[in-house]
């Protein structure tokens, strides 16, 4: 669903932008626009993730050690996970 509603918002953004400006100076530069929002919503997306604190489970597991030395290759690697 977030990936999907994402999608649909940019296509508004791209939609607004070239309605707002005419062919030649959204051709010359106002192509731009929505790229420079992205880049202000990626920030404000990193903003909030690096303020969020990890579950207790997670920290308890982290602190016992119990984290894993290679997720993507245990996750993708092992046919147990296919």
């Amino acid at each position: 669903t977030t990936a999907t509603l994402g999608l649909f918002l940019s296509l508004i953004v791209i939609l607004i932008v070239q309605s707002s400006l005419s062919k030649e100076t959204y051709a010359s530069w106002g192509w731009r626009i929505p790229f420079i929002v992205s880049f202000l919503l990626l920030a404000v997306s990193v903003w909030i993730r690096l303020s969020l604190s990890e579950s207790p489970t997670f920290q308890r597991m982290k602190e016992e050690g119990k984290g894993s030395k290679a997720p993507l290759s245990e996750a993708f690697g092992q046919w147990k996970n296919a």
